[in-house]
């Protein structure tokens, strides 16, 4: 759910093989796609602030070589990625420009007053798609994501073989 509670983020399948992040208007009541899949989105959070939804995709072809086989795999196809909701925002992996020291107590305490207000969420969902970006992070294998005190968290899990934890396999 978006902060306000407006917007449903979801993963939908779009076939068998294929599944998409969209992002349910509760007030307009109209689904709007937010990805492109190559393989699978999945796992869409919003941040506390409504400025970011990142999510899990399986969508980074870097093969690896089968020793035995030698053939090609994909095992660690996965990485997050992150799209600004609004056209304006800037990217989090940019830092912006100072701003600039402010004199004016009027504009302070009107700044103050509109942190007080509600959190609104708006999302330009035209050309949303394009403001997708991949966390610059190796790919691997990823459970969760989320946010937390303004930072993107997430966890990695080892590409593991068949046997797992069998004892007499070792």
């Amino acid at each position: 759910w978006s902060p306000d509670g407006r917007y449903l983020a979801y993963s939908c399948s779009y076939n068998s093989r294929v599944n998409g992040i969209k992002i349910y208007d509760i007030k307009n009541k109209k689904s709007h796609k937010i990805s492109s899949p190559v393989l699978n989105d999945f796992n869409p959070v919003f941040d506390p602030n409504g400025k970011y939804l990142a999510f899990l995709s399986n969508r980074v072809f870097n093969p690896v070589y089968d020793n035995m086989h030698f053939d090609l795999g994909f095992p660690r196809g996965e990485k997050p990625y992150i799209v600004t909701l609004n056209k304006d925002t800037e990217s989090p992996f940019y830092k912006s420009s100072p701003k600039p020291i402010k004199a004016d107590k009027r504009k302070d305490k009107e700044e103050e007053k509109k942190k007080d207000e509600k959190l609104k969420v708006t999302i330009d969902f035209d050309g949303i798609e394009n403001r997708i970006m991949a966390i610059p992070t190796e790919e691997g294998l990823f459970r969760n994501i989320g946010f937390i005190n303004n930072k993107l968290f997430y966890s990695v899990h080892p590409d593991q073989g068949s046997f797992g934890d069998i004892p007499w396999y070792n």
